[in-house]
């Protein structure tokens, strides 16, 4: 939930895709160079990363680790960047 009333938040604050962008893909390195170590906007906007397929108890888990990376790429790519990387993965 805290995700999503970040995402509310930031469209309710008008607040720049650029911006907006960056604190999903390195909010917690945005908030540790921050003045005093501290955004708790920009941490929260990593829980971008946690939106995806989750299996606590994979058959494999390297390739189940492996598996979510790419999904992580695939899906920043995709929505950032309008372009897919999927194939990038074994090419």
């Amino acid at each position: 939930w805290r995700y999503r009333d970040y995402v509310i938040k930031s469209f309710n604050a008008d607040k720049p895709y650029d911006q907006f962008v960056k604190e999903q893909l390195a909010g917690d390195e945005i908030a540790a160079a921050s003045p005093g170590g501290h955004n708790p906007d920009a941490v929260i906007a990593t829980g971008f990363y946690r939106l995806g397929v989750w299996d606590d108890e994979p058959a494999d888990p390297l390739l189940a680790l492996y598996d979510g990376y790419d999904d992580i790429v695939a899906t920043a790519g995709q929505a950032f960047l309008a372009t897919t990387f999927n194939c990038a993965r074994c090419h």
